[in-house]
């Protein structure tokens, strides 16, 4: 197994991603369409599968539909987040495995 040297755990669970491009001021300028696919996720950021290839450096917010085991420790079933590409890979089926960075509002 390779050794994973990550600030937080992340757990692996798939969910509908829904996912839209912001812009510079982080207003939302366009959705994409269909929904992805969460492939996992940390506090500190997700990777979920897309039909379309986005950029690194975009800037995104993913609303990420939460499973029954973190719906019942945060009272919420929905994540909404913000975040930056940091990497993007080609998978066999045609998708893109999408890496994003949470950025902190202040």
């Amino acid at each position: 197994m390779q050794n994973e040297r990550r600030g937080h755990p992340r757990i692996q669970f798939e969910s509908p991603v829904h996912v839209s491009l912001l812009n510079n001021r982080n207003v939302i300028v366009s959705s994409l369409k269909p929904e992805g696919t969460l492939h996992d996720l940390s506090a500190s950021g997700c990777a979920f599968y897309h039909k379309q290839r986005l950029a690194v450096d975009d800037h995104v917010q993913v609303k990420i539909a939460l499973n029954d085991e973190l719906t019942k420790k945060y009272h919420q079933n929905e994540l909404t987040a913000r975040g930056t590409i940091v990497r993007i890979s080609n998978e066999a089926d045609g998708r893109y495995l999408t890496a994003i960075h949470f950025m902190i509002d202040v």
